[in-house]
């Protein structure tokens, strides 16, 4: 914009000059004092106008200037930004610059795309790392489970083996004490019968 400056200037010092020699054709035809009034005011506009908003409304929408000045409405501002922007030599230059601004725009897209698909690459990456992560922890973490039933078990194991003992030990206890007591009932009933025979033989003497 700044660069199109000048070349704003320049335009518009042609097309005061043509304005000028319509009016001065105008008025040795003895043209009517409106039109040559309306030249005026349009000479006077395009000294005025900023440069730098005739090429911002020239690069931002396609002007035609047959629309405008058929538009009753249109200020002399928009006729004079016409008159400059569809000028052969402006409008020219204004194409190149929108061709350039395009194939700008069109490789910042391109140069995006590669970096995004990256990026996405990375974070896929990452989000398998964590799932393997995830994975390998859940396999851990089952591994010390089983090795913590399989101790459980064992102690399980371990008790009822134990406890089978101790019942064992309790049924020997208790047969032992149940032979001993056999055992001294058949000699008291020894004991018994001996006496009684030594009665027996006592009595035989007599």
């Amino acid at each position: 914009v700044i660069k199109m400056r000048a070349e704003v200037k320049r335009v518009k010092v042609l097309l005061i000059r043509k304005l000028v020699r319509q009016i001065s054709v105008l008025e040795k035809k003895k043209g009517s004092e409106a039109d040559l009034e309306k030249l005026r005011e349009e000479i006077h506009e395009l000294k005025n106008v900023a440069p730098d908003s005739v090429t911002k409304a020239a690069l931002q929408k396609d002007i035609n200037f047959e629309k405008v000045c058929r538009n009753k409405e249109a200020s002399l501002s928009k006729r004079a930004i016409a008159r400059i922007a569809t000028h052969p030599q402006f409008s020219k230059k204004i194409q190149s610059l929108k061709a350039a601004i395009r194939a700008f725009k069109e490789e910042r897209i391109n140069a995006v795309k590669p970096g995004k698909q990256a990026k996405n690459e990375s974070e896929n990456a990452t989000l398998q790392d964590q799932s393997q992560a995830d994975r390998d922890n859940d396999d851990v973490g089952s591994e010390k489970s089983d090795d913590k039933d399989d101790d459980e078990k064992l102690k399980e194991d371990e008790g009822d083996k134990k406890t089978n003992e101790d019942r064992q030990e309790e049924i020997d206890v208790s047969s032992q004490e149940s032979q001993k007591m056999s055992l001294e009932t058949r000699n008291e009933q020894t004991n018994q019968c001996q006496k009684e025979e030594s009665v027996t033989v006592e009595v035989s003497g007599f």
